[in-house]
């Protein structure tokens, strides 16, 4: 169960939620979520897709979920790990 403590709160959980409203639309084949939550100047790294090279802008990244969703099944998981600079570390495997 999430505790709410104000708005200091939210800010904290704030890349935690996105992670997992972009964990839920995929899992959930839902474009129109997805897009909702990608911004448009985005950028995406993938070590299996695309020979390292990153997508660019929220038209790549879309074109490149969609493309998951459509290949990889329903087997996906999402590891979240916190990052020294207290950014976070998202892998799909």
């Amino acid at each position: 169960m999430r505790r709410d403590d104000g708005p200091q709160a939210r800010d904290e959980h704030g890349p935690l939620e996105a992670v997992l409203k972009l964990y839920d639309a995929i899992k959930n084949k839902n474009v129109n979520e997805l897009s909702d939550i990608i911004a448009e100047e985005c950028l995406c790294v993938s070590n299996f897709v695309s020979a390292f090279q990153p997508f660019l802008g929220k038209k790549q990244v879309l074109a490149f979920f969609s493309y998951l969703m459509k290949n990889l099944g329903n087997n996906l998981q999402f590891v979240v790990q916190q990052t020294v600079d207290d950014g976070m570390v998202v892998a799909v495997s």
